[in-house]
């Protein structure tokens, strides 16, 4: 799969789904949360809103090294051979520059979340993409490097 064709099935992917695994560090040990999600058309940044008083948010200022996990499962037999899942790894922070755009780019796919990111205590995470992991068929992994786009 070339470069181009690995890009657009990964952008294919994180716009039909909504939710994702975030997983930060504590105490040395992987933690997962699930988030709403969305990201920038040209797939360098995720973003997501916490609340500051979270443990994903006191993980990510402790320690940025972020990743997601995203999937289009349907929780059937067949997910072995037909599910697509995309790990995606970066450097997370809270959004300080450009808020207002990041913060309709959220509230575009996310409407419904308008009063929970209103609030002080609220706060947009951005997530700096790195690298792709983008596995499909089971064990048919693909890796694509950002930095090199």
């Amino acid at each position: 799969m070339k470069d181009n064709q690995l890009l657009k099935d990964i952008k294919n992917l994180l716009k039909t789904q909504r939710f994702c695994v975030v997983a930060t560090t504590f105490e040395g040990h992987p933690y997962a949360n699930l988030v709403s999600y969305a990201n920038t058309d040209d797939i360098h940044t995720i973003l997501f809103a916490t609340m500051r008083n979270t443990r994903k948010y006191k993980n990510i200022i402790s320690d940025p090294r972020t990743s997601i996990l995203v999937d289009n499962r349907k929780n059937s037999p067949n997910d072995l051979k037909e599910a697509v899942t995309v790990t995606a790894l970066g450097k997370s922070k809270e959004v300080d520059k450009n808020k207002k755009k990041k913060i309709g780019t959220y509230l575009c796919r996310h409407p419904y979340m308008r009063e929970f990111i209103s609030n002080p205590d609220c706060a947009l995470i951005e997530i700096n993409i790195e690298k792709y992991i983008y596995v499909s068929k089971f064990q048919d992994v693909k890796v694509i490097e950002l930095n090199e786009h």
